[in-house]
């Protein structure tokens, strides 16, 4: 083994070190953040999912969200809504239980979600629970099981936000995470 290329593995632990570190304080400071926000009581917002992805030119990609909300206060968070940013762009689409303004025959489904407004941009989904005005003490409620569809043609890219609005938060929470997914398809589909 040469010293040029003993020196590039060296080179390159190094950076995978560097890059554990910037990960691990990132994560640090994350807990930090999470540590505070529920020592004073607060609420607490994240994303869940699970892909099932192709890997293969034009073939359906699907990936499986709920969007969680806990209360860690001590008192009740009055009428909650959320808002979901969602690229549509390349071809993502978002699917779930979410139920159109004055749709009122199916406003008796426990986990179902109604979109209230829809803005110009379309990458927006303000949801509010239909039969949760309130969200009792140490209690959740979750936009379960919605799911975000795409076809990937040679590559795909999109970044799922979400935030959290009530009475006691006007000014919106953000989730303690994202979901990002994002690759390349090489070759063509095969027809056989």
């Amino acid at each position: 083994m040469g010293e040029d290329h003993f020196n590039m593995l060296n080179n390159l632990i190094e950076e995978l070190d560097d890059q554990t570190e910037k990960y691990v304080n990132q994560m640090k400071n994350r807990v930090s953040a999470i540590k505070e926000s529920t020592s004073s009581g607060s609420v607490l917002c994240y994303f869940t999912y699970s892909f099932n992805i192709s890997h293969c030119a034009n073939k359906e990609n699907i990936m499986l969200c709920s969007f969680n909300v806990i209360n860690l206060s001590k008192k009740a968070v009055h009428n909650p809504y959320i808002c979901l940013n969602i690229p549509t762009d390349q071809g993502f689409n978002m699917m779930g239980k979410i139920i159109q303004p004055n749709h009122n025959n199916l406003k008796n489904q426990s986990d179902a979600w109604e979109r209230f407004t829809q803005t110009e941009n379309n990458n927006e989904y303000w949801l509010r629970p239909v039969n949760n005005e309130s969200i009792p003490p140490n209690e959740r409620i979750k936009f379960s099981n919605f799911q975000i569809k795409w076809n990937a043609i040679k590559q795909y890219s999109a970044s799922i936000k979400g935030y959290f609005y009530s009475d006691e938060y006007p000014n919106g929470l953000n989730a303690i995470n994202g979901v990002s997914v994002n690759g390349n398809v090489e070759g063509r589909e095969s027809n056989g």
